[in-house]
């Protein structure tokens, strides 16, 4: 509980700013190179619940976004990277470290749940980039 009491007062310098957006050609730069861990959003444009989702992702945006890398994608018009992360329902959240999922979420959850696991992903995201090797592409 009490590293979620950060969560009181947004980070005033991210005021305004809207989450990026990536798609299959950007993927590998802004995904798959980035140093830190990124939070990936995949969406469709008519999921009534990644609307529902929007103004809690753009409030944890606020929150973390000195810490995590917020993306956001249509799975539908990017479906080759939405089923090689094993996509199959809108909302969903990635959690990735170079590119490897290390936390999930699908569907609509509160601001506090999903702000717990992005905790935990940045507790355990070191770990992921000291002690595992990617597997390098084809």
């Amino acid at each position: 509980m009490e590293r979620l009491q950060k969560l009181q007062e947004p980070h005033l310098s991210w005021a305004g700013m809207s989450i990026p957006h990536v798609d299959a050609e950007s993927w590998q730069k802004e995904v798959d190179s980035a140093e830190g861990l990124v939070l990936v959003e995949f969406v469709t444009p008519t999921c009534p619940w990644c609307k529902h989702l929007e103004p809690v992702i753009q409030e944890l945006f606020k929150l973390y976004g000195d810490r995590v890398k917020f993306l956001k994608i249509d799975a539908l018009a990017n479906r080759e990277i939405a089923e090689k992360y094993g996509v199959m329902g809108t909302p969903t959240l990635k959690l990735l470290c170079s590119g490897r999922p290390v936390g999930e979420i699908i569907g609509y959850l509160p601001r506090n749940q999903i702000a717990a696991k992005i905790e935990d992903a940045l507790d355990s995201y070191q770990t992921c980039l000291e002690k595992s090797t990617p597997v390098p592409a084809r």
